[in-house]
């Protein structure tokens, strides 16, 4: 997933009226099969989808989050809020 860009590029066109055209994988419900927008709305959806600088991806929950009291006694490293 790393490798993978966030749209389709071979289903991304410029239509006549300078719109920025996204051809769907699957049509939606109500038979859509393309998105029209304007070129700033998409840049702006497309930065959306990138994930702010230094922020950790992977978020643990339960006894694996980071300030969980056992998570001391999970870890093979013995990390946590409250090792004794």
């Amino acid at each position: 997933y790393i490798s993978r860009p966030a749209v389709a590029t071979p289903r991304l066109s410029l239509s006549s009226t300078g719109k920025v055209v996204y051809t769907l994988k699957t049509p939606y419900r109500d038979g859509t099969t393309q998105v029209a927008f304007e070129p700033v709305d998409f840049i702006a959806r497309l930065a959306a989808l990138a994930p702010k600088p230094r922020v950790n991806l992977t978020r643990y929950h339960g006894v694996l989050a980071p300030n969980h009291r056992w998570r001391g006694e999970v870890t093979p490293a013995k990390r946590g809020k409250d090792v004794k």
